[in-house]
């Protein structure tokens, strides 16, 4: 599966993306936001990160600019259903020289009309640490909605538990959220 946005271009890893994927995310500043990623980030969590099976209804995707120059890695996106099952859950990433370009937002509304077009979902859910403002404000770009619930989630890069806040997002909402048309 591949997206096309006005400034990015979505798709599933690939082996030979491992050495990109590392030094993409292997910074404090992305892996300390992830719940999965080991910190140090080594090239073989990178080609272990590449080789991931996603399961039917879940997408995992590297983001790359499309500008007329040659494709850059700045982050990945993906959706899955939480451990337990029940809606997926977006989760994403922007390599820190491209934080604030506002790429996360428009890989996230092409990773969203995937899950809600493509595979018919009808709740995507999301979350983000407290300690990590930036990606509360692409949630709420993306017309996610807090829950008021909030949870621990355990970040393996900083070896604890964290807190986090939940958002979510239904279909309906989603077609009605002007800026997803924006992308």
């Amino acid at each position: 599966m591949f997206i096309v946005t006005k400034r990015l271009f979505l798709r599933p890893p690939w082996a030979e993306d491992a050495a990109a994927v590392e030094a993409a995310i292997g910074h404090w500043d992305v892996v300390s936001m992830l719940a999965s990623a080991p910190w140090p980030y080594a090239r073989a969590d990178a080609e272990a990160f590449c080789a991931t099976p996603v399961e039917t209804g879940s997408a995992l995707l590297l983001i790359f600019t499309r500008d007329g120059r040659a494709p850059e890695l700045v982050g990945g996106i993906g959706f899955a259903p939480r451990q337990g099952g029940g809606a997926p859950d977006l989760g994403y990433w922007i390599t820190p020289a491209h934080q604030g370009k506002g790429y996360a937002a428009e890989a996230g509304r092409g990773a969203l009309a995937l899950a809600f077009d493509g595979f018919r979902h009808r709740e995507v859910t999301a979350r983000h640490q407290l300690d990590n403002p930036r990606s509360a404000n692409v949630l709420r770009r993306l017309g996610f909605e807090p829950t008021g619930g909030q949870s621990t989630a355990f970040c393996r890069g900083r070896g604890a538990e964290v807190e986090t806040a939940e958002y979510r997002l239904t279909r309906e909402a989603w077609r009605c959220e002007p800026a997803r048309l924006a992308a």
